[in-house]
């Protein structure tokens, strides 16, 4: 693709961290710049919208961009077990985001249990 093309944008690239130390997970400005950025890239078509018209993305980012720690809904990464992310939601909400379009878990070949039995000294 010609990179003239209106179509190409180059990708942002996600600012650094600075330290692992849970005391400096303070997000910084150039963090919440990156934040907005990937939200105001992201195509409304695409977007999760539930079945009461309230739309994920935009409810994860309005609340998230008011922290002041980096998190996980910073990558609108919701986790089942995150009490405050679930109180942005209502219950029917919660139940469609971790209980419709669910996917079957794919049966794995007889030959790559026992292989991972073999190398494995949990199994």
């Amino acid at each position: 693709m010609d990179s003239s093309s209106s179509e190409y944008q180059e990708k942002p690239k996600r600012p650094k961290r600075k330290s692992t130390n849970i005391d400096d997970n303070r997000i910084s400005d150039e963090q919440i710049a990156h934040f907005n950025h990937i939200f105001c890239n992201l195509n409304p078509e695409k977007m999760w919208t539930f079945k009461s018209g309230r739309i994920i993305e935009k409810i994860i980012y309005e609340y998230a961009r008011t922290l002041k720690y980096e998190f996980c809904l910073h990558s609108f990464i919701i986790s089942n077990i995150d009490k405050k992310a679930k109180s942005l939601f209502r219950n029917e909400e919660w139940k469609e985001i971790f209980f419709s379009n669910c996917k079957k878990m794919p049966k794995i070949d007889k030959l790559v249990i026992e292989l991972l039995k073999k190398y494995s000294g949990t199994l």
